[in-house]
């Protein structure tokens, strides 16, 4: 994979001790299977919080998205955060939208998170949502989703790492060089 340091804004309050490993990226960017791949590289359990959601309250997120609604479901999901935080989980899938959210990203600064950004090109990740059949609220079609694709671009941007990945590529060998990365930042 291509990585790329950022160069403006890196985030601060990470130090070579940090054991706290956040991905962020758009839905089907392959968060969850590449915090697999990377947990099994580390020997570290991998918690995806849309799961931990589900687990939690018997309900997908794209359920609780359209009932009650995105604002009540994202008051869930940093709840859901913060516990995940406060249990003291060190490798975390995020759901695509929890790094959009300033107090999701204020709360994962006071613990210390490196946050990386798996970038995949928009076409790629469309391809995996209509591909799962999951019902995705906030993506019902192209248009919506590639307009949401292009909002957060600015928000994922923030992460201290950026790891592009593409079709091609097993989330194996995202991980790996994601370890790469990892290594090299916090060195």
């Amino acid at each position: 994979p291509r990585v790329l340091r950022r160069a403006c804004r890196p985030q601060k309050m990470i130090s070579a001790a940090t054991d706290k490993l956040y991905l962020v990226g758009f839905m089907g960017s392959g968060k969850t299977s590449v915090a697999r791949a990377l947990g099994r590289i580390l020997n570290r359990c991998a918690i995806d919080l849309d799961e931990e959601i589900t687990r939690l309250y018997s309900r997908t997120p794209g359920e609780l998205i359209t009932m009650p609604g995105e604002e009540a479901f994202r008051k869930i999901e940093t709840n859901v955060l913060r516990q995940v935080l406060e249990q003291g989980a060190g490798l975390i899938s995020l759901g695509g939208g929890a790094w959009t959210i300033p107090r999701n990203r204020r709360l994962l600064a006071a613990r210390n998170c490196l946050i990386i950004w798996l970038d995949v090109p928009f076409e790629s990740c469309w391809r995996r949502i209509t591909a799962s059949g999951a019902h995705r609220p906030l993506a019902p079609d192209h248009q919506q989703a590639e307009a949401l694709y292009t909002l957060r671009q600015s928000d994922y941007q923030l992460a201290a790492l950026r790891v592009e990945a593409t079709d091609e590529m097993e989330a194996t060998e995202v991980a790996q060089g994601m370890e790469k990365a990892i290594k090299s930042f916090l060195t």
